[in-house]
């Protein structure tokens, strides 16, 4: 009855099984190099071509750039200027802004 699964309690039996999972895994190995190879491609021209499509953009914002830094390097001229501001409240203001004939 259990003739057929003897073979396998075996040496031979034991020896086949192993070389069957070690090629079943060199195989799936590959395979996975494979699918990765397959998948960086076709990110690295998905990259590509959203550079190429961009090119434009890119350059007008470089230029934007450098000319907002060769005009404020232009004005200001190396001086540093700090300040402090106050925030003054709209009630504040009307209360100042009041007429002198009301009572108080």
């Amino acid at each position: 009855m259990h003739s057929g699964s003897a073979w396998l309690s075996g040496f031979w039996g034991k020896l086949a099984v192993s070389l069957l999972a070690i090629v079943t895994g060199v195989v799936l190995f590959t395979f996975s190099l494979v699918v990765l190879a397959v998948f960086l491609a076709f990110g690295l021209i998905v990259w590509a071509w959203l550079m190429w499509r961009t090119r434009g953009i890119r350059r007008q914002l470089r230029e934007q750039m450098e000319d907002a830094l060769r005009r404020s390097a232009d004005s200001a001229d190396g001086a540093v200027i700090e300040g402090e501001y106050t925030e003054v409240s709209r009630v504040v203001r009307e209360i100042a802004h009041e007429p002198a004939d009301r009572e108080r």
